[in-house]
């Protein structure tokens, strides 16, 4: 009955109510779970094969700040409207348009979800097998992850804060503790500031690395729509990745330069606490993945809205839990570079419209309304010059270019910067448009 009721009020489809919003700090906790991740082990990793551990520091600090701009910028537009991303996008791409724009989203949930439960089976067996000496299979393990993913996902945004209260606390002690542990060794102060043998990484690269970790993650207001007020929801915002995502990639980086092996799962395992560890890889992931999936069940519930919210998220985690059960975490990296160039503008778009153009659109009587054409075909050019600005500076891909060195953050400044100059454009005509039509009402 609990869980039933705490399912049943997740507006997914409409405003969160003012009664049942929350401060910064629970939310703050949820945001950190999201950065504080497995992949963060694995960008920690590659970033101290190549840089030496104080340039890592300050890449991970400028980009982690970074980040936490971002996603304050969007966390207010979340709290503002109190809507999910799948209904604030209708407001600047229209009825159809917004359908595209969410099935592009829909493909990376789908794949971000398959990746994250396979690389939670990989780690789990190798904590598992490391700490007490028990072999279990990564696929059997992905199974486990996926299933408690989706429940607290599919019970919806209660049930995630509720674990996230409980978890991050544990999560961050354990981090704090293990990096106390690294830099107690005089070791690590003395070669922090040599760069590793072969490493070719420059400062600039390492920021932009740090910033397309997580650069579409801070884009997604569904999180912060169930903040009580804009400070809440730009102090949330900004903490929370701030802080998760700097901390994960310090200890990763460290442990990578103390020990000397990327495999930082065994290095963690190495310090003694390996219980511990396999508790931190279980709540690290489930933190993170089922955000991942409560955003992808909200897109689903903004494009059909016949089926309730919950029963479409059983069936994405089901589905993503089985693309994790076949491998998707094998071949990611290449479905990813292809896919992200669809989605990387998408932020930079709305944020100039809620911001700098049009505010008073994104409000849910407006999506109630006839007013909501089916494509805004500006919006649309916009979205594809961006995608192809992503194309073109993405090495992988086309490769014509680069700009910041991150293909993500490229398409959305320049869909940002297109986006401003066509929508001004077309408010200025509009403004002539009407004031030319009230003089010739106004002769007559």
């Amino acid at each position: 009955m609990i869980a039933t009721n705490i399912a049943r009020h997740d507006y997914a489809r409409s405003p969160v109510p003012l009664s049942e919003r929350r401060s910064w700090i629970p939310i703050t906790l949820i945001w950190m779970g999201v950065g504080i991740d497995l992949s963060g082990v694995a960008l920690g990793s590659a970033l101290a094969q190549g840089m030496s551990l104080g340039n890592v520091i300050i890449a991970v600090v400028i980009g982690s700040f970074i980040l936490g701009i971002l996603a304050a910028l969007c966390s207010v537009i979340g709290a503002r409207t109190g809507l999910s991303m799948g209904m604030i996008v209708r407001f600047t791409f229209g009825e159809w348009g917004n359908r595209l724009v969410l099935l592009a989203m829909l493909i990376v949930g789908f794949g971000w979800f398959g990746v994250q439960t396979g690389l939670f089976g990989y780690a789990a067996n190798a904590a598992i097998s490391g700490a007490i000496g028990v072999e279990i299979s990564a696929q059997w393990l992905t199974i486990v992850g996926g299933l408690l993913m989706t429940l607290t996902a599919t019970l919806g945004y209660i049930a995630i804060e509720r674990l996230s209260v409980v978890a991050i606390p544990f999560v961050i002690t354990l981090l704090g503790y293990l990096l106390f542990h690294v830099f107690s060794h005089s070791e690590i102060r003395q070669t922090m500031w040599e760069a590793p043998a072969g490493g070719g990484l420059g400062l600039g690269m390492g920021i932009s690395l740090v910033i397309s970790g997580w650069v579409m993650g801070t884009f997604l207001a569904d999180v912060a729509r169930w903040a009580r007020s804009t400070r809440d929801a730009a102090l949330s915002g900004f903490f929370g990745f701030f802080i998760g995502n700097m901390i994960m990639l310090l200890l990763a980086t460290s442990l990578v330069h103390l020990m000397g092996t990327d495999d930082v799962i065994i290095v963690m395992i190495s310090t003694g606490m390996g219980t511990f560890v396999v508790l931190f890889l279980l709540l690290a992931q489930w933190t993170t993945n089922d955000n991942a999936l409560y955003s992808l069940g909200l897109v689903m519930a903004s494009m059909v809205r016949s089926i309730p919210k919950p029963v479409l998220c059983i069936v994405a985690g089901l589905a993503g839990t089985t693309l994790g059960f076949l491998g998707i975490a094998d071949n990611f990296t290449t479905f990813l570079t292809y896919i992200t160039p669809f989605t990387a503008p998408i932020g930079g778009i709305y944020l100039v419209e809620y911001f700098l153009i049009n505010p008073s659109r994104f409000h849910f009587a407006f999506a109630k309304t006839p007013k909501i054409p089916a494509l805004v075909w500006h919006t649309m050019l916009v979205w594809a010059a961006g995608a192809f600005v992503a194309f073109a500076t993405t090495p992988d891909l086309l490769g014509w270019f680069a700009l910041t060195h991150v293909p993500a953050l490229d398409a959305g400044l320049v869909a940002a910067a297109l986006h401003l100059m066509i929508g001004k454009f077309l408010g200025r005509l509009r403004k002539k448009e009407d004031s030319s039509s009230q003089e010739e009402s106004a002769s007559t």
